[in-house]
């Protein structure tokens, strides 16, 4: 199922457009990010130690005549335990339901330590006067056991450089991926770059490693395009660990 819709975003993306219906590149985004728990963990060996993620994420959105429109991400994450590490490429079908309302569907294949996984879901994003609220599920597998995953994100704009976040997110793939997530947060925005800081608590259970804390993350982001940024937030299983 995931595969099949994969190669159906991939055919809407470059077999869809033709001199009917004008393609345009609207924008993207290229984030560099780091985020640890704020305490050493212990892992299920018994060793106390630092967990965190080191990731390059890129999104880019290009439309398919008025309504519809086409978003790839991909991301490369790197980990502390065990020099562990991760990449991801995911695309979306996007429909823009009304000016302040865009749905879509999204399918994307990862590998995270070594092992592979593929999923699929749905998502939404409301813009309304003073901010932001979006939503995604999503199933598939990893490692060869069955899963899903979901989250919820907001953003308040208090001016027009500064804003504040809040989000969940939780995964489930039968023992090798568990996460529960929440965070609050802050963006700066500096003309085209834009600068973030998080701090939340999750539970995470990864192969060996298991634990539970304070999270912190840094990160910036260039966007580009006249909407600047993308639609969605970027799909990636690697992205829902605030470290390992």
């Amino acid at each position: 199922m995931t595969r099949r819709l994969f190669a159906v975003l991939i055919a809407a993306g470059t077999g869809v457009a033709s001199p009917a219906l004008a393609v345009d590149v609207t924008g993207g985004s290229v984030t560099l990010s780091y985020s640890g728990l704020v305490e050493e963990v212990t892992n299920r060996d018994g060793d106390r130690a630092d967990a965190e993620r080191r990731s390059l994420s890129g999104s880019a959105e290009v439309e398919l005549g008025r309504i519809f429109a086409v978003q790839g991400d991909l991301a490369f994450h790197g980990y502390g335990l065990d020099d562990a590490g991760g990449q991801s490429l995911a695309l979306h079908g996007i429909v823009h339901a009304m000016p302040e309302l865009s749905i879509g569907l999204f399918a994307g294949i990862e590998s995270l330590d070594g092992r592979d996984a593929d999923f699929a879901g749905i998502e939404a994003v409301y813009d309304f006067a003073q901010g932001t609220a979006e939503a995604f599920y999503a199933s598939g597998q990893y490692g060869g056991s069955d899963g899903h995953a979901m989250g919820i994100s907001g953003e308040y704009y208090a001016n027009h450089w500064l804003s504040f976040t809040a989000s969940a997110a939780s995964a489930d793939f039968g023992g090798r991926l568990e996460v529960g997530r929440a965070a609050v947060g802050a963006r700066v925005a500096l003309g085209a770059v834009d600068l973030t800081a998080e701090y939340g608590r999750a539970d995470v259970g990864f192969g060996r490693f298991g634990d539970d804390g304070a999270f912190a993350s840094l990160g910036a982001t260039y966007t580009f395009g006249f909407k600047g940024g993308a639609t969605f937030e970027g799909r990636s299983l690697g992205a829902l660990l605030p470290g390992l």
